[in-house]
């Protein structure tokens, strides 16, 4: 290329004169047009002007020396970009980058067709490299940035970073309203507010920045200020109508009636929230204006109308997936969950597959069985970028629902650090305290929960719980009988808890009473046959004891508890034999567990199987347990034996463990000594 057309072409470049640069080169000869460096700025000049079919048309002509020049692969990059092929964009660029790994502005393209494909981490990464290589911190690349951290709800860095913009440029009205926005994410209307009143001084006097600044003003309950400037948007638009070719005109934007008409019914004045609703023309009328107007006809009792405008939503639109969205917000609102599902479904089908659907879904699928279906969504909306309060609270909720109850604290405790104090979260890391048999840990969210609302039937029930967990029984029944009285008069698991408190308090008559009571409301499983057996057996009442847990056995428990259970009540009945059957198989399952091996040896003593007996107690002396009671028992059998010297060494042994003045004890070490005497006399 002469030097003279290039010096030419650089300075339309520099001033924006496109239509030169394509004019002049089109005018070269055939012999000059044939030169790289030309055709690379002509395509770069299309591009510019937005002729990008044509751009790459003339890139690719020159396809061969792209090995060579990285500006090839940025300039293709470019057109797909324009074209709105993103994913191709990003594959040239990249290739640019591998050519020149520091280049800026190649980060920036990068970072912006990341965005477009709401990749928005990646976007942040090639945004946030693209800054820190650029020496002057142009603000262009900053305020990209910044539209990325709003799309992943990173609403704090957007505001830190609009301020460093404006460090280095004037604010001006779309700066302010973009923080204004932001600043409404995070809840913190009252700077809101400022910088939307901020853009209105620099020269935004719009029906967006009035509406918004009604909107903010109504989310923190200044009703009377947000209709007003919602009134001026109206008025705004009204008086400055938009009007299209075809010669048709729109004075006032849907949504503001629609924003109007939630205000008013924000305050109750639903008939006149229902009239702005219905200043929206028909053809004007999205899945929100006709929800909203169904949600305001159910506010005035109007129920069969408020569903006939949900299923005209669903009719007027249905392959929206915002329509589908919206409709299964209505339907989980109604309680509707199976429809809720299905709308939701049809909305990700249709290639909704954002933060909001899947955080829905997640929802959705919590309310039914599928807690594991539920979680999979929610841990999509996190690796998106959600990681808020109601995310976390959500992740948690299904967790515990799982039994997954440490990661569920783990989660909750998250949500608590990001300020989450209500009285769900309290109540729901107390319930999963419970669980893990954390009872002071419980106690102390479920009195934080107490502070925070009135306690109803469940939270006074989960106390009752945590007392019984801490072996206070007293305080477990008083807090259980609180939840009875706030309407548990019927839940069948608070029964069994009083009947559980009852049995632990030894009232065992009164706690059958409550646990016969929770089988008559519907309650039918191992937990309460079993519950029932212990309390029948506490009474003497063996045979009916071992129904119950014959009757447990035959519902599929089979553990060392029940068993030993049974090897109890029939060691109370004097059916050795079978006891120690019963023992054996505890045993099987709980090797170690001392009550069914002290109990076995009993029962081998007393059906006469003394070399057994023998063996067990040693069992139980050797591992440091019953000690005391064990030797006393152990001492009996030698001494009947006429084994004198083991019974006399045994029986030195007991008062080391045990008071032998006590009556209790000291009537059977007398026995055994007296016994002991009489093998001496007769074995001398």
């Amino acid at each position: 290329m002469k030097e003279d057309l290039r010096k030419r072409l650089d300075e339309y470049h520099d001033t924006n004169e496109h239509e030169k640069i394509v004019e002049e080169i089109e005018n070269l000869s055939m012999e000059e047009q044939d030169d790289y460096e030309v055709m690379g700025k002509l395509a770069r000049a299309l591009n510019n002007l937005g002729r990008y079919e044509d751009g790459l048309e003339v890139l690719m002509e020159i396809e061969a020396y792209k090995e060579q020049d990285r500006f090839w692969h940025y300039r293709v990059g470019y057109s797909y970009s324009g074209m709105g092929d993103y994913e191709k964009a990003l594959e040239y660029f990249r290739k640019s980058l591998e050519m020149e790994p520091d280049d800026v502005w190649t980060l920036f393209e990068i970072g912006w067709n990341s965005a477009r494909l709401e990749r928005d981490r990646e976007a942040i990464e090639a945004f946030e490299m693209a800054y820190e290589l650029d020496e002057n911190k142009e603000p262009i690349i900053l305020k990209e940035l910044c539209h990325s951290y709003e799309k992943i709800e990173e609403y704090q860095k957007v505001v830190d970073g609009l301020n460093t913009v404006l460090e280095k440029m004037e604010e001006d009205s779309s700066i302010a309203s973009q923080m204004a926005y932001c600043y409404i994410k995070l809840k913190d209307m009252e700077k809101a507010e400022e910088k939307l009143h901020r853009a209105i001084e620099l020269g935004r006097n719009d029906s967006w920045v009035y509406g918004q600044l009604g909107w903010v003003l109504g989310n923190v309950g200044k009703y009377q200020d947000s209709e007003t400037w919602l009134r001026k948007a109206i008025d705004y638009e009204e008086k400055n109508p938009v009007r299209y070719e075809d010669g048709d005109e729109v004075k006032v934007d849907p949504w503001l009636y629609g924003q109007l008409g939630w205000t008013l019914g924000s305050v109750e004045k639903f008939d006149e929230s229902l009239e702005s609703f219905e200043k929206i023309s028909e053809e004007d009328r999205d899945s929100w204006v006709y929800g909203q107007i169904g949600w305001t006809l159910g506010q005035l009792g109007r129920n069969e109308e408020e569903l006939a405008f949900l299923f005209k939503a669903l009719e007027n639109s249905e392959e929206d997936p915002w329509l589908y969205s919206e409709l299964g917000d209505t339907y989980n609102s109604l309680g509707k969950t199976e429809e809720a599902l299905e709308n939701l479904e049809k909305a990700k089908e249709l290639g909704r597959d954002d933060i909001w659907i899947n955080s829905k879904l997640g929802y959705t699928y919590g309310q039914t069985q599928d807690k594991e279906k539920a979680l999979e969504y929610l841990y999509k909306a996190k690796e998106m970028g959600r990681d808020d309060i109601w995310l976390l609270s959500e992740i948690a909720w299904n967790l515990g629902a799982l039994g997954n109850y440490e990661d569920a604290v783990e989660y909750l405790n998250k949500a608590k650090s990001l300020g989450r104090d209500d009285a769900w979260i309290n109540r729901e890391m107390g319930w999963n305290y419970n669980q893990l048999r954390d009872a002071d840990k419980a106690l102390e969210l479920f009195k934080r929960a107490e502070e925070l609302e009135e306690p109803d039937e469940w939270l006074y029930g989960q106390i009752g719980r945590a007392y019984n967990l801490k072996g206070d029984y007293d305080g477990a029944l008083n807090y259980s009988f609180k939840s009875k009285d706030k309407g548990g008069d019927k839940n069948p698991y608070l029964l069994s808890q009083i009947g559980q408190i009852l049995g632990n308090l030894e009232r065992h008559e009164e706690a059958i009473e409550y646990l016969n009571q929770a089988e008559k409301e519907g309650r039918d499983d191992t937990w309460l046959y079993s519950e029932i057996g212990w309390n029948l057996g506490c009474l003497e009442k063996y045979s009916e004891s071992i129904n119950y847990f014959d009757k447990v056995i035959g519902m599929g428990r089979e553990d060392g508890w029940i068993y030993s259970q049974l090897g109890w009540s029939y060691e109370k009945l004097n059916e050795y034999e079978v006891a120690i059957g019963y023992y054996l198989k505890a045993k099987e399952h709980d090797p170690t567990d001392k009550w069914t091996e002290y109990h076995l040896a009993l029962s081998y003593e007393k059906f006469g199987n003394y070399e057994k007996a023998i063996e067990s107690y040693k069992n139980i002396i050797e591992r440091g347990e019953y000690q005391g009671w064990t030797h006393m028992k152990l001492a009996r059998i030698y001494a009947e034996l006429g084994k004198t010297q083991e019974a006399k060494e045994l029986l030195d042994q007991v008062p080391l463990y045990l008071d032998t003045t006590s009556p209790e004890i000291k009537k059977e070490y007398e026995q055994v000594e007296t016994l002991l005497s009489s093998s001496q006399m007769l074995f001398s």
